[in-house]
């Protein structure tokens, strides 16, 4: 459930000095970890100063927790969302004031309340955006776009890329909207059957021996000369080997964990490839003001649907080191986001017990979200009379809250097809995936303009499953009651029965 502090709303009036930080100190792994109380620097000019709304974890910060990153980084966190509230001296800037936004922390990690940030590395959000997607909502998203632009720029109409996970799939999406072909080398061959199916370009296995061929074969076809590679190892000399000459590889991460070994020189010198390191800061830094806007104007037009992440739980900002170890273990489920504002932050009371095992260490996460059991299952609500089970409501459960409902003169006019599919989404909504599920329904609710819904959606988070049952019914009640027809209604929700 949300909290709300007034003295720490958006409201402008509010403008700290001091700041609250993770930052890592001596120690191994999460031990590393504590949160400072810190003065907020003045701003220079070009910077701004966000009070962040939610940042999530990403693969990169578990690295430099660890310590395997070779610079020894200690930034943590590297975008989120929030809302801008101070600014620079310089002219620039001003038009971000107040304004919601997603944000690129470059310098000093995005793990805190406040962050300081350049005002360039800002996109505007509208008012609506949910705060997951506006916590992920820059990093990928300009990633995927910077792949499309430096394929522009290399005049190649195609692009080969390795990963298959929320930057591959928004790089698919992205591509294909802007009129590119995308071939994607994923793990499995049931992987790559998916994604033909569902008509996410062209996908080719690694456990098919003969992938190469196939491979080297699209490029050819399809005249791709710009190839992206996230796993290093072993498949960077395979790209390498199967791009048409004139091509150019670029290395954007090192998932294996390997050193890209086996590398045939004659590729480069008489075939004329090309290997290319790519960070998004450093690349972004090389574009004129023109293009960034353009890119980020590009994000907006996209829209939440196409930029939409998995987030599989939240975790307050001083449950940073239970966040860690619960998306150490999780993190094909989606990611994990920090909270830092109290605004959106949970009520530690109603987060549920989790004990599950961390690797070889054996380490414990320590809380967890929605009543998971210690295998990640959604078990039953106690208090619930058989109302509740699995995540969702039983057969019969919605019935029997609305005839509560009407004991108390709360309830008349919701018919049987409408309980019907209210039962169904709200088992969506509170299952194990209740976030894939969660924006399309207030993208399709939001017509209805009801305070009942907009306060429900942010409070789905409550491990008390039988009171969310009770307001969704209410929430829904007030939307017949404003004159919505129901028939409407029924044809709108239609779309989670399939």
């Amino acid at each position: 459930m949300f909290t709300r502090s007034r003295a720490q709303s958006d409201s402008m009036d509010y403008q700290p000095n001091i700041r609250q930080r993770v930052v890592l100190g001596q120690g191994k792994g999460v031990e590393r970890l504590s949160i400072v109380s810190e003065v907020i620097r003045p701003l220079h000019s070009h910077e701004v100063l966000v009070r962040v709304h939610a940042t999530p974890i990403h693969i990169s910060d578990l690295s430099v927790i660890a310590g395997n990153l070779s610079t020894k980084s200690t930034v943590l966190g590297l975008e989120g969302c929030g809302r801008v509230i101070a600014k620079g001296s310089g002219m620039s800037n001003w038009t971000l004031i107040g304004k919601r936004v997603a944000f690129l922390s470059r310098v000093e990690g995005s793990w805190c309340d406040h962050v300081i940030v350049n005002g360039n590395d800002c996109v505007v959000l509208e008012e609506s955006t949910h705060v997951e997607v506006g916590a992920l909502n820059y990093l990928n998203p300009m990633t995927a776009l910077s792949f499309l632009h430096i394929a522009s720029t290399h005049k190649s109409k195609a692009l080969l890329n390795t990963v298959a996970g929320t930057l591959g799939k928004m790089l698919i999406e992205i591509a294909i909207k802007e009129g590119y072909e995308i071939i994607t080398i994923v793990k499995s061959q049931q992987m790559a059957d998916e994604f033909r199916q569902l008509g996410k370009g062209i996908a080719f296995a690694e456990d098919d021996e003969d992938m190469p061929d196939k491979v080297r074969a699209m490029c050819l076809r399809l005249d791709c000369t710009v190839a992206f590679d996230c796993k290093g190892g072993q498949i960077t000399p395979l790209l390498l080997d199967v791009l048409p000459p004139n091509s150019h590889l670029y290395l954007y991460g090192n998932l294996d964990g390997e050193v890209a070994a086996g590398i045939n020189p004659n590729f480069l010198i008489e075939q004329n490839k090309h290997i290319h390191g790519f960070s998004l800061p450093n690349y972004l830094a090389t574009l004129n003001n023109i293009t960034l806007m353009s890119m980020k104007s590009k994000i907006l037009a996209l829209g939440s649907t196409t930029l939409s992440s998995t987030v599989q739980a939240r975790f307050n900002l001083d449950q940073c080191a239970q966040a860690i170890l619960f998306y150490a273990n999780s993190i094909d489920s989606g990611k994990c986001l920090l909270m830092p504002d109290p605004q959106y932050q949970l009520d530690p009371s109603n987060n549920s017990l989790l004990i599950a095992n961390i690797g070889e260490d054996g380490l414990n996460i320590l809380e967890g979200f929605g009543n998971r059991d210690a295998n990640g299952s959604v078990g039953s609500v106690g208090g619930g009379e058989g109302r509740l089970s699995e995540g969702r409501l039983s057969e019969g459960g919605l019935n029997e809250i609305i005839q509560s409902l009407n004991e108390k003169e709360l309830s008349s006019s919701l018919s049987e097809p409408l309980i019907e599919i209210l039962n169904t989404i709200f088992g969506l909504l509170t299952g194990e995936e209740g976030y894939l599920h969660l924006e399309k329904l207030i993208e399709v609710s939001k017509q209805y303009k009801s305070e009942k819904l907009e306060k429900l959606f942010s409070n789905l988070q409550s491990n008390d499953l039988e009171t969310l049952a009770v307001e969704w019914v209410e929430a829904w009640e007030q939307v017949i009651s404003m004159g919505n027809d129901e028939n409407e209604v029924l044809k709108n929700l239609s779309v989670f029965q399939n």
